[in-house]
């Protein structure tokens, strides 16, 4: 992979993750105004939840070598 695309990978990934989140968050506000759980609010949440799983996908393809490396010494401490 070039390091242009692996760039614009990277923050793909990213704006995908706050993207996602900021669309989770919209359920969570709707439901404490008391308000009843709607087919537009399941909607929501079903965005979210896919933005959120194709962001974690991206990051589990882009950064292979930090869960082999990295991330089992952060785990040990």
């Amino acid at each position: 992979m070039t390091p242009e695309l692996f760039s614009l990978a990277q923050r793909v990934h990213g704006h995908m993750a706050i993207l996602g989140l900021a669309v989770l968050v919209h359920p969570i506000v709707w439901l404490r105004g008391g308000r009843r759980f709607s087919p537009r609010a399941q909607w929501t949440t079903d965005i979210g939840a896919l933005l959120l799983t194709v962001s974690f996908s991206m990051g589990w393809w882009l950064y292979p070598s930090y869960r082999e490396h990295i991330k089992p010494g952060l785990m040990a401490e």
